[in-house]
Order: C-alpha cells, then structure tokens, then sequence
C-alpha cells in the first residue's frame, strides 16, 4: 500500500474532474438490447461489458475515449483513439 494515499486519492480526484461520468439510467437497457442483438447478428460482439458501455455511451449521445479499437464495431459511436 503507498505511504501517500491521501496524496494519491487527491491527484485521482483532479484527474477525474476531467471527465464526465455518465449514469447507467433505465432506459439504456434498450439501447444495450439492440446493439448487443446488432453486433450478435453481424458476428462483432464485443463483450456484454464494452457492450453497455458503448450503449450508455450513445444514449447520451457522447463519445468514447479508449485504447480499445473493437468499440470501432458499433455503428454511430465516436470513438477517440490514444
């Protein structure tokens, strides 16, 4: 365990009021249905995971940012590459 944990948990704290989190609302799940059955049907499945988060993703209509190149697979989703 690191000796600056509040150091730690500090820095943590600023980097993540970079970015924005999104909720996992009722009505995601519908989004999650059809994308998940989509890439099911095309053979691109992506893992129920990734899955969700690509549909919490374009329900509120943001873009991902990810070192993952398979969230390339979902139609509609603006994926930002580091």
């Amino acid at each position: 365990m690191s000796r600056k944990t509040h150091q730690n948990l500090e820095e943590i704290k600023k980097l993540l009021e970079c970015f924005q989190v999104l909720e996992l609302e009722e009505s995601v799940y519908k989004v999650f249905a059809s994308l998940s059955a989509n890439l099911l049907s095309k053979g691109t499945s992506i893992g129920a995971f990734d899955e969700l988060i690509a549909a919490i993703t374009l329900f509120h209509g943001e873009r991902i940012v990810t070192r993952d190149s398979h969230f390339k697979e979902v139609t509609g989703l603006e994926v930002i590459v580091y």
